[in-house]
């Protein structure tokens, strides 16, 4: 009974963000739109275990951004458990239903995530919406082209030694799915990148 309790009671603070008007449904999207922030949006893009949690944090500290940790990704987890990770998702210009209602969330900086993905509330507030730019942190270098075309906005790409990568994984146990899955002539073939338009910063 303890342990369902327990799911219930997650589940429940899952679903509330800490900014209060992010808790309004469609009125928190109006109060976003009605209310935009600088533009255009950063986004911070990495495979998982690649060091984009670190350095989403640091940009963090700029007096202007307003951080969104993983606002795609996380939803999808909690809310849509059956599906595999986000950078298999996106191929040949689409999106899932699902994945392009949190990314219009995300983008247009409306903070209805969890703590988990919310980490510094005080920033959101609405009279600050003006002086300050949403930075969303990913691990979906696949869907870059997607986000590009459909946001427009400033892209970082982050790129670890694919070892350091695949030695981080293992040590954490992330071997269900091995990283074939994620290079294979198949997988590049669903979702093409193209290198010389990747983003507007690459950090190595």
């Amino acid at each position: 009974m303890t342990h369902r309790l327990r799911r219930i009671v997650e589940r429940m603070v899952h679903r509330i963000s800490p900014v209060w008007w992010a808790n309004l449904g469609r009125c928190s999207d109006l109060l976003a739109r009605r209310l935009p922030m600088q533009s255009p949006p950063i986004v911070l893009v990495a495979f998982p275990r690649s060091g984009s949690s670190w350095l989403g944090r640091l940009l963090a500290y700029a007096d202007n951004a307003c951080y969104l940790r993983e606002p795609i990704t996380q939803a999808r987890r909690r809310w849509h458990p059956d599906v595999q990770y986000a950078v298999t998702d996106v191929g040949l210009g689409q999106a899932p239903t699902h994945y392009a209602r949190y990314a219009d969330r995300a983008f247009a900086g409306c903070p209805a995530f969890s703590y988990a993905t919310v980490r510094d509330p005080g920033d959101w507030a609405l009279h600050h919406r003006a002086t300050r730019r949403v930075l969303i942190k990913e691990v979906n270098p696949f869907a870059v082209g997607w986000m590009r075309k459909r946001y427009a906005p400033t892209v970082i790409h982050l790129v670890r030694h694919p070892v350091a990568v695949a030695q981080s994984m293992y040590r954490r146990g992330w071997t269900s799915q091995t990283l074939r899955a994620y290079v294979s002539p198949e997988r590049l073939a669903e979702s093409p990148i193209d290198p010389g338009g990747v983003g507007d910063h690459l950090v190595e």
